[in-house]
């Protein structure tokens, strides 16, 4: 009941009631569930979210093990096998963030960076969040020709899933919408703006209520002198509310 509430109050952005009940149904059942120290580690920060993580990623480990051993004599668990895979990889992707974040000044940051990276694909090799840390890694390292490589692996992925017939039992998941904005974004900062246009133009299509995404979309076909887009485009969000979110609006400011 705990761990339900807890994961709650996070879908519901109560952070701190939610990290307030984590707490609790982890004292009471440390073993219980890995989710609860993934959904804590996002709350946390430096050091207590690494921690909160590594305990997660080593009860998903000890829970793969048991299934790989019941999948000796049946192979019903073969898809659980998977999710747990994937679950893995993203326990190791968010660490590396957090070296890349909270902990980039840590001597050793680097390297722990590199290596949970290189975890993650190990467990799952088209973990896109993986390919997405090292992306980012490149660019905090100035090779951007490199993290560009990343990044143009994520859209070869984000083309599969949109142009597969979904008809599959084996279809790929769809990559989620608010992965696509940060990837957008980074292929942005790398001016890699044809590939952006790419990967926006199917986040408009999907949801075009989103400003981020209008004024990104904007910005991307003013580089590329797509100027009869751009004027659409700015027709449109000129009717917008930008009250929320005053960086999005001295960014649409510039752009008119």
């Amino acid at each position: 009941m705990l761990s339900d509430y807890g994961s709650f109050l996070h879908g519901i952005q109560e952070f701190d009631q939610a990290r307030s009940i984590l707490y609790q149904a982890i004292s009471k059942h440390p073993d219980f569930s890995y989710k609860n120290y993934m959904l804590l580690g996002e709350l946390l920060n430096s050091q207590q979210a690494i921690q909160s993580y590594e305990k997660g990623v080593e009860l998903i480990a000890c829970k793969i093990q048991v299934l790989k051993s019941k999948q000796a004599e049946n192979s019903i668990w073969e898809d659980e096998l998977d999710e747990l895979q994937k679950e893995l990889a993203l326990g190791y992707c968010a660490q590396a963030e957090i070296y890349q974040t909270d902990l980039l000044e840590l001597k050793t940051s680097e390297s722990l960076c590199r290596q949970a990276i290189l975890k993650a694909l190990e467990c799952d090799p088209l973990c896109l969040d993986a390919y997405l840390q090292f992306a980012n890694f490149f660019l905090i390292k100035e090779d951007p020709e490199n993290a560009k490589k990343m990044l143009l692996r994520i859209v070869e992925e984000i083309r599969t899933t949109e142009n597969q017939d979904t008809v599959f039992e084996h279809s790929r998941e769809t990559v989620p919408y608010p992965f696509r904005i940060s990837v957008a974004k980074v292929l942005i900062e790398v001016e890699e703006f044809e590939q952006a246009l790419y990967v926006l133009n199917g986040l408009f299509d999907d949801d075009s209520t989103f400003l981020d995404v209008n004024y990104m979309l904007a910005f991307v076909n003013f580089k590329l002198k797509n100027y009869y887009q751009v004027n659409e485009l700015l027709a449109e969000l000129h009717n917008q509310d930008f009250s929320a979110d005053c960086e999005l609006q001295t960014a649409y400011e510039e752009l008119v």
